[in-house]
């Protein structure tokens, strides 16, 4: 079966060889490469043209709508593969993650595939922290064995004509992995592989724990509009409406969960990440985004 991958890009010029050099040295040959480049203004496409004179596999795609969504989009409307696989320009993938995140797909047992992560960074205090944060995130997902409730396209193996058929929305430019889950959960469960593992350099300065916390706190919010009081195919409401102050009370309450069990070296984070959160929540949660 062919497989692809596609990658958005938006300024990867720190990450990006790495990313396509992991990529090209799988043992399990890739059918195409496709990188979207969406509005880069640094040598982002100067780097994907080098590579796709080099290797036949690359594939050079530009992305006007600066969203992830619309670039991911892009994207997969370009796939000539049977199966698709995605990772992120700042991740760095093992030799097998192909052969061993597609077997299942393969095999035909399954139709989604998903693995996780480990910080790139481990001398870095706020990379460091945000991996504990996903650990304790992963270790209370409810999931039934082999499976679990959430997708990450860091590390993501879809059907493609099944990808192809729900796609992204190309309104969200962060958490359309989110959206994504919600809708495709209709079709599929997701098969998790934990073993299969790829290095993502995670947010390593203050400022970008503060962006990513504002950032996806406001896009969860536009989740909570769009999927209010909406039922999915097992009847089970995804987003209940609830009055503000229960919403943070919740919030507190995980964050309040993480500094128990990571201790007081996770305070700063601690700190930043949750005042983060709490300004782009409030936020998300007065207003509907404008782009949808």
């Amino acid at each position: 079966m062919k497989i692809s991958a596609v990658i958005p890009v938006y300024n990867g010029k720190k990450h990006l060889a790495f990313c396509l050099d992991s990529l090209l040295s799988q043992d399990t040959l890739l059918h195409e490469i496709i990188i979207v480049d969406n509005n880069s203004t640094d040598a982002t496409a100067e780097i994907i043209k080098t590579y796709q004179q080099k290797h036949a596999t690359v594939v050079y795609v530009f992305e006007e709508i600066k969203t992830r969504g619309a670039a991911r989009n892009t994207g997969l409307r370009r796939v000539t593969g049977d199966i698709i696989v995605m990772t992120d320009v700042d991740c760095i993938v093992p030799t097998d993650w192909v052969r061993r995140l597609t077997e299942p797909i393969i095999k035909g047992e399954e139709l989604v595939t998903t693995g996780y992560q480990y910080n790139l960074l481990p001398n870095n205090y706020w990379a460091v922290e945000t991996q504990r944060k996903c650990d304790y995130f992963l270790e209370r997902q409810p999931a039934p064995a082999g499976y679990i409730s959430f997708t990450d396209t860091k590390n993501l193996a879809v059907q493609a004509n099944l990808f192809k058929e729900v796609g992204f929305d190309d309104r969200f430019y962060s958490l359309e992995d989110v959206d994504l889950e919600i809708r495709l959960r209709q079709f599929a469960r997701f098969r998790f592989l934990p073993e299969v593992i790829v290095g993502h350099a995670h947010a390593s300065s203050l400022r970008a724990v503060w962006r990513m916390g504002c950032e996806r706190s406001y896009w969860h919010m536009q989740l909570y509009h769009k999927f209010c009081d909406v039922y999915d195919i097992h009847g089970i409401l995804i987003f209940g409406k609830i009055p503000a102050w229960r919403f943070y009370l919740r919030s507190c309450a995980f964050n309040i969960g993480v500094l128990k069990v990571q201790g007081i070296r996770h305070l700063p984070f601690f700190l930043v990440f949750d005042i983060a959160w709490k300004c782009g929540s409030i936020i998300g949660y007065t207003h509907i985004d404008r782009r949808l």
